[in-house]
Order: structure tokens, then C-alpha cells, then sequence
């Protein structure tokens, strides 16, 4: 297993899974302020992290083998540092 997630795309790179989970983040009832974002994939899984100016995690979505996206309550630890 990975313990560090391999950051594919920035959100600068209009990733379309990037701009897909951003909307879905700011269609939420209270949504908080998001400074950056990225699309990473660990294990062999891939995962939309939103995050804010202290670099602390807003949101993180896991995409699924269709493309579908899916906000996590309990997203893997080794993604709370990715940047």
C-alpha cells in the first residue's frame, strides 16, 4: 500500500473532475471557502481533494471506476497533507 497519494492534476489544469467537484461543493447547503484542489490517486484509486488556505481538507471526493463522484466522510489519512 501507498502511504503518499501521486498528485495527478492541479486544479489550474481544468481537470474536468476538478471542476465537476468544485460545483458539487458549492451546490452543498453551507459551503466553505476553497483555496485549492487536486486530483490524486492512491492505491489505485482516485480522489478530487478541495482544500483551504492552511492547507487543511475541505472536501474529498473518491471517483469511482464510472466517473461518478462521491463526497467521503472518512477520507484515507494519507490524503490530509496532499497539496
Amino acid at each position: 500500500m501507498n502511504t503518499r497519494p501521486e498528485i495527478v492534476a492541479r486544479a489550474g489544469a481544468l481537470e474536468p473532475l476538478i471542476v465537476r467537484a468544485l460545483a458539487a461543493h458549492y451546490q452543498t447547503r453551507d459551503p466553505a471557502p476553497v483555496a485549492g484542489s487536486v486530483l490524486a490517486e492512491l492505491d489505485g484509486k482516485r480522489y478530487v481533494i478541495l482544500h483551504d488556505d492552511a492547507g487543511g481538507l475541505v472536501r474529498v471526493y473518491r471517483v469511482r471506476n464510472d466517473g461518478v463522484l462521491s463526497a467521503m466522510r472518512r477520507p484515507p489519512h494519507a490524503l490530509e497533507g496532499s497539496r
